[in-house]
Parts: C-alpha cells; structure tokens; sequence
C-alpha cells in the first residue's frame, strides 16, 4: 500500500461465485467501491489518482449468467472480459456524468492474458508466449493533451512505458530518468525505428513453483527470443502464434537479441537476494493462495538439471485437476493423476505433496509419511506439506519425529501459530505438559495477529 493515502483491499465482503468460494472480489464490487471513494472526495478540487485493480477475468472462469444470460454459454473468459468491460463503463459513466471525463487522463490495461490451450499452457504465468504477454493498453486523454485520436503507438511497448509516459502527461517536473526503464511513448510517437526498441519478459514460475528452468524474453516489433533450456526464436511478423522456432536459421539475429537481454539484466536488481526474507502470515499466504499467487522459494536445482517447461507444461494442470479432486474428497481419482505426474516427473515436490495428503486422508499414513518426506526433500519450504507431515507424525503417535519437523519448521516460519500449536499437541502426548503449555500459549498470541 506504500504510495496510497486510501488503500481498499479487503475482500471479506468478497462474492461466492459458480464454483464455490473464491477469496476475491468481482468486477462490480470493485467498480462500487472507487465510485465511493470518488464521490467521497469530489468536493475536493486537488488532482487525484486512482488505481481500480479488476480481476475479472481471472480462473475459473464464470459464464455471469445472472447478467448476459445465455449470451455466453460455453464461453466463460468471453463472458468475463464481457463483465470488466461493462463495469469499466460504469467507472467511465461516472466520470461524465460528474464532469471529470474531459479532465481525466484514464489508461486501461492488462496484466497478462491467458493460454486457453496455445502451447499446452491454460492460464498463465509459466510461459511467456504473445497469448499471455500481449495486453492492451489504452489511453484516452482530454482534448487539450492530444489530437491523435484513435493513434496507434507504431513501436513495441511494455508496461514499464506507463511511469514515464503519464507522468509527462500529468505535467509533473522531469527528473533524472537514469534509473528509469520505460520511455515516454507520446514523445517517441513519431520518432522510433523499427527494431530500436526492445521489451523484456521473464516468467520465474517454473523455477519456484517445481525447480524447472525459468524463461527470460525479448522482443522488438519484428523478433522474439526466449532464453531457456532450449532457445527459441519467432520472427513475430510472419509467426504471430509463434509457431516455427528459428533458432537453427537465424543465428545471428539469435546472438544480437542475447547480446540485449544481457545488456538489459546488467542494469537490474538481482531477482533472488539471499539475505532478504519475506514474512507471510497464514492468513496473507491463504489469501494468495485463492488467487493461485502462491509458490516456494527454496534453492534452485542446479541449471543442468533443470526441465524445459515445454517438456512439462501439462503437469501443472493435471495437478491442479487432482487438488480439486482431493477437495471434493475423490481421493481414488485423484490419487491416479498424481501417480501418473510422478511417473514422468519423479523430483516434483509439489504433487509428492499432494499425494501425501491423499493418503493421510485416507489413513495410510505412513505412505503419507514418505510422500511428504519425498516432497520436503526437493522443495524444503512447501507449506501446505510441512502442516500435514506434523499432523500426520501426531496422529501415528510419533510425537517425537513430529518435534523434530516443527522444531526445524519454526525455525523457518517463527510467526506461525500451527506449527506452535502442533507442537503443544506433541509435547502434550509425550506428557510434556508445561512445554505444550508455552507452545500453546504462543501459538494463541501469534494467531491474533493472523489475518483472517
């Protein structure tokens, strides 16, 4: 929230949509909640800057029946762009009716897109390819900024543009620019030459979500290069769905858009910095655990080892398939999936994790063990496997394995209450009662700060 006077973030009064609880709010809600805070502030004549963060569309997808009926059946993510656009429209109708439109800079723009099935990705986030990449971006700007109505920006651009181009167009004082990424897309209207811009791109889900090879990008209005384990090359103008790598035919072209990417990553902060550390309460982790922002971030694999994401793109969705089924409790069907994953991807934590759930539940607790133990093994911070193997140890009586996971678990998460409470509960069968008790006690103080 740094930066914001009013920072609205709360999603307890968050909608429960078609597919049961999603800890997010909708569209509508959002739209509701700036045109609030706009009406609360329009005696106020200062300047004023708003970020209205949709997430409409965002998986799963719902049809909202309830308002285009039938008009997008078997069409969710058209009827979710649907469902932005005409609450956009509500925040655009207020502005004219309030006389604020005219003086108003208002961008539109996306974050990502989403795969729906190119290049076997179904959402987003593990790939960098145009169906994901590619966003609109949208000005509309009062009369007296432009007269390039309907104009088209002839080069590529990048969301990093968005700092320097409005804070030209909100007149702010120039500053040094040196640390500044983006360009100013207005004053290079006119002025750019085809291939002399370049935008960046990087995808780290792999990495963190299973230890496969992270993707690094650049593009220019014509190429496109994705550094992994094996290169690709799209000539963007005559390949749009990017299609035909020509890494083998083009490799001059190849070193050059290299030779840029390294040129543009000397200049950036290190991604990891082993001495930072992030502190998440359960709650927080929960929070993003709905919308699907949730990854680990142990030790990387050695880079020889590490999968191409080309090579295992299906598994990420076939493991969410079997969660969903372990939720339903169709622990048998689930189970199938992910013994198939582990098959032809032995080392990854994450379904290792979520098998060992499938057999906790269903009382075959020490294949539990294993899985969970396997799990640990390739990805040592998996939270949602260090609760259950503890819980699991508890309720085979072997109290004192359990210590001996928590103890190495507060170490790494001090502030959550579970693995406190978790150890009272072992304390408390080895008859260590006044332990159990501080742990215990603990584990309340610590769950008071939990968001809920």
């Amino acid at each position: 929230s740094r930066g914001f006077m009013h920072y609205d973030d709360d999603v307890a009064d968050g909608e429960k949509g078609e597919h049961g609880v999603h800890q997010l709010r909708s569209a509508r809600q959002i739209v509701s909640a700036a045109i609030n805070w706009l009406t609360f502030n329009e005696r106020d004549s200062s300047p004023f800057f708003a970020w209205v963060h949709i997430v409409d569309p965002h998986m799963p997808c719902e049809e909202h029946a309830d308002e285009f009926g039938s008009d997008f059946s078997g069409r969710a993510y058209d009827a979710e762009v649907a469902y932005a656009d005409k609450h956009i429209g509500r925040l655009i109708t207020w502005l004219e009716e309030h006389d604020k439109l005219q003086n108003t800079i208002l961008v539109v723009v996306g974050d990502h897109g989403e795969g729906l099935g190119e290049h076997g990705e179904s959402e987003h986030g593990y790939m960098v390819y145009e169906t994901t990449m590619h966003v609109p971006l949208i000005f509309r700007l009062p009369e007296r900024l432009t007269n390039s109505r309907g104009q088209r920006v002839p080069q590529v651009v990048s969301l990093v543009d968005l700092y320097p181009t409005i804070r030209t167009l909100a007149g702010l004082p120039s500053e040094d620019t040196s640390g500044i990424s983006g360009q100013d897309l207005f004053r290079n209207m006119q002025d750019v030459k085809t291939d002399a811009h370049a935008v960046y791109g990087e995808s780290d889900a792999p990495l963190l979500e299973a230890g496969w090879s992270p993707l690094r990008s650049i593009a220019t209005d014509r190429w496109k290069y994705i550094r992994t384990q094996r290169p690709e090359l799209y000539d963007l103008a005559n390949d749009p769905n990017e299609v035909h790598n020509l890494v083998d035919k083009n490799p001059d072209i190849l070193n050059d858009l290299e030779e840029r990417l390294l040129d543009i990553e000397s200049g950036m902060t290190p991604r990891f910095n082993q001495d930072a550390e992030l502190k998440l309460q359960s709650g927080e982790i929960r929070a993003l655990e709905s919308l699907g922002y949730v990854g680990s971030v142990s030790e990387p694999a050695p880079a020889t080892v590490r999968r191409d994401i080309k090579d295992v793109i299906q598994f990420p969705d076939l493991l969410e398939k079997s969660m969903a089924l372990v939720s339903a409790g169709k622990l048998d069907e689930a189970s199938v999936i992910l013994e198939d994953i582990i098959t032809h991807v032995p080392d990854y934590a994450r379904a290792l994790g979520t098998l060992g759930i499938c057999r906790a539940t269903q009382k075959r607790g020490e294949e539990a063990v294993g899985y969970f133990r396997e799990s640990l093994k390739y990805d040592p911070n998996l939270y949602f496997v260090q609760i259950p193997l503890a819980q699991t140890l508890i309720e085979m009586k072997r109290p004192e394995e359990a210590l001996r996971h928590l103890k190495d678990f507060i170490i790494q998460f001090p502030d959550r209450p579970e693995f406190h409470y978790l150890s009272g509960e072992a304390c408390e069968q080895l008859g260590r009662h006044g332990e159990a008790k501080k742990f215990f006690a603990a584990a309340e103080q610590l769950a008071r700060h939990v968001p809920e």
